[in-house]
C-alpha cells in the first residue's frame, strides 16, 4: 500500500487481573511485512512485566504477552509515554536509548476548571450522596491502583475529619469488588463516610475532579498516571505516590 510510516498503537496489553484484553488477541506483526516502511510503536507502560505475580500467572496470557513484547526489538521507533516507561524499556528490555522518544501523555478536552453552582452540589448529593469537602479516590478494581490500602488509610484519620471529609472512590466496580470494599470498610469503621459511585460520564467526573477537596490516588506504579494530571488540570491538591512516573 506504499505506507511510508506504520503506527502500532498499542503493541502490548493485559487486560484486568491478568486476563487476555477484552475482544482476545492483539493483532501480531511481523518484521517481514515491513520491508520499505518504517514502524512505530508507542509503549505505555511494562507493568505486566514489572508485576508478573499479579498479570502473568497463566502460561497462555504470559507467551502471548511475551510475543507482544518482542515486537519491540524490531520496530524503527519507540514512543513512550513517560520518562519512566523510556527508562523501563532500557532497564528492562535492554532497548537502546536512541531508539525511544518520550512524548508524554495528555488528558480529555471534557477535563478542565469550570465554575461550581448549588444545583452541582444538590446533583452529587441526590445521584450520589456526596458532600462538600469530600476526597475523590479516581482508581481501579486491578490490586496495583491500592485501594483497599487507601481505605485502611482513610480509616485512621479521626472521626471528625472522616465527617467533614468522605471518600469517593470513582471508577467502575464489579459486585463482588464494591462489596469488598463495603465490608472492609464496615470491618474498619468507616463505612458512613465511604461512597463508591461505580462508572460516571466524563461530564460528572470533571466535575467531581473540580468540586473534590483532594485527589487521592496511591497507585503502585504508573505507565503516565493520568488521573495526577486530570487533577492539576482542575486546579485540585493531588495526593499521590512517590514512584513510577
Amino acid at each position: 500500500n506504499n505506507i511510508d510510516v506504520f503506527i502500532i498503537t498499542v503493541p502490548f496489553a493485559i487486560g484486568p487481573g491478568g486476563r487476555m484484553p477484552q475482544g482476545g488477541h492483539l493483532p501480531l506483526y511481523e518484521e517481514n511485512w515491513f520491508e520499505g516502511c518504517r514502524v512505530v510503536a508507542i509503549a505505555y507502560d511494562l507493568i505486566p512485566k514489572l508485576f508478573s505475580d499479579l498479570y502473568l500467572r497463566s502460561s497462555a496470557v504470559a507467551e502471548n504477552y511475551e510475543r507482544q513484547h518482542k515486537q519491540l526489538q524490531w520496530v524503527d521507533h519507540i514512543l513512550s509515554i513517560s520518562q519512566c516507561t523510556k527508562s523501563d524499556l532500557v532497564k528492562y528490555s535492554q532497548i537502546p536509548e536512541t531508539r525511544i522518544t518520550c512524548i508524554w501523555g495528555g488528558f480529555k478536552e471534557s477535563i478542565g476548571k469550570i465554575g461550581i453552582k448549588d444545583a452541582d452540589w444538590a446533583y452529587l448529593g441526590e445521584a450520589y450522596g456526596i458532600r462538600p469537602g469530600f476526597i475523590m479516590a479516581p482508581l481501579g478494581e486491578d490490586p496495583r491502583k491500592n485501594r483497599l490500602e487507601l481505605l485502611k488509610a482513610y480509616s485512621a484519620l479521626p472521626l471528625s475529619l472522616r465527617l467533614k471529609h468522605q471518600l469517593v472512590i470513582v471508577c467502575a466496580m464489579s459486585k463482588a469488588g464494591a462489596e469488598q470494599m463495603q465490608t472492609m470498610a464496615k470491618d474498619l469503621g468507616c463505612e458512613e463516610t465511604l461512597v463508591i459511585t461505580d462508572f460516571v460520564p466524563d461530564e460528572v467526573m470533571n466535575r467531581l475532579y473540580n468540586m473534590a477537596y483532594l485527589v487521592a490516588f496511591p497507585s503502585q506504579y504508573e505507565g503516565f498516571g493520568m488521573p495526577i494530571v486530570e487533577g492539576f488540570a482542575c486546579g485540585t491538591p493531588v495526593l499521590t505516590s512517590a514512584n513510577s512516573s
